[in-house]
């Protein structure tokens, strides 16, 4: 669809630019093993999300010892295991670990601002943030080379779960009680950003949504999503969405599912719509509902799809039509 082409076009670049670079020359350098930033992220989405919106977390981390990585007969890799040696060589440099730590702050810096007047953050505060983020990365390359050198040096898996697990903890710490809390708040409505985001590729640069009204319609967009939720829990519904435009709700399994789900996704676009014309201008508005029209005529594609699959591969697995597509 139209919007779906500009939108991959414009903000592959807008995401990638600033990391691509790094991370690839990170790559070549430990051979797989990437740096684990506590960036911020959401919960993965489709790959029509627009980047910019959704500020990445850790790079892919992988977990298994380069020990136990030699065509799966758990005996060490000696090209792995040498590659480990040379990084935590440069680790130990102190010209070398200033250099790595530099890159990976600029990294970080890149990824938190686009959120800084949601969260308050000044440039102090990026650069403070992004600063303890690049030591807590090289503290985790260090230790993580050094069980890829030494395979006796612990559970080193288990050392990688903890740390990611722990992301959370590190944000709260990084970013203090009220920062913290806004940041949360920024994640839960992500999927309203996202369409902001969507809507301004399609308008003229001068008609682009004012802060004001990116808030506002964050806003009741955020408000419509949790209400319909909730009502069609009531009704003994599943809920689920789709590219982050539209709501549809039904019981699962029922024989009129599919039925259901178009009837109650065009009446919450028709709502949304309606929701977003006390905050948006009449060229604003107009893409809007383009983009709601778009969104519902391939939900409705993707129904009979789903429901041509079910019918004719019942066995199979195929994806039922109430699966969640943020």
């Amino acid at each position: 669809m139209k919007w779906l082409a500009a939108l991959l076009a414009a903000t592959t670049l807008a995401f990638s630019a600033g990391t691509c670079h790094f991370l690839h020359q990170l790559r070549q350098e430990q051979q797989q093993d990437t740096a684990p930033a506590t960036v911020p992220r959401v919960a993965p989405r489709r790959v029509s999300m627009p980047a910019s919106a959704a500020p990445a977390m850790d790079p892919d981390v992988a977990t298994t010892p380069a020990h136990d990585r030699a065509g799966g007969t758990g005996k060490p890799d000696p090209g792995q295991i040498a590659g480990a040696q040379a990084r935590l060589a440069q680790l130990r440099d102190p010209l070398m670990r200033a250099t790595r730590a530099r890159a990976l702050a600029e990294l970080f810096r890149e990824q938190w601002r686009p959120m800084a007047r949601e969260l308050g953050l000044t440039a102090a505060d990026i650069d403070r943030i992004a600063g303890v983020q690049a030591d807590q990365a090289l503290q985790y390359q260090e230790r993580r080379a050094k069980c890829q050198v030494d395979p006796a040096c612990g559970d080193n898996g288990a050392f990688e779960k903890a740390y990611r697990n722990a992301q959370e903890e590190r944000y709260a710490t990084n970013l203090g009680p009220e920062t913290y809390a806004r940041f949360k708040a920024y994640q839960e409505s992500q999927n309203e950003r996202n369409v902001v985001s969507m809507l301004n590729l399609l308008l003229p640069e001068d008609d682009a949504l004012s802060d004001a009204a990116t808030d506002r319609l964050v806003q009741i967009l955020g408000e419509q999503r949790h209400q319909f939720a909730r009502d069609a829990a009531a009704r003994g519904e599943k809920a689920a969405g789709f590219d982050f435009l539209v709501q549809s709700a039904a019981v699962a399994g029922s024989a009129d599912e599919v039925a259901r789900r178009k009837e109650s996704a065009g009446a919450y676009a028709n709502h949304a719509v309606e929701l977003a014309s006390s905050t948006l201008d009449s060229g604003q508005l107009a893409r809007f509902r383009e983009m709601m029209e778009d969104t519902l005529y391939d939900y409705d594609d993707y129904l009979q799809m789903s429901a041509v699959l079910q019918a004719t591969r019942p066995a199979t697995g195929a994806q039922r039509p109430d699966a969640a597509h943020p």
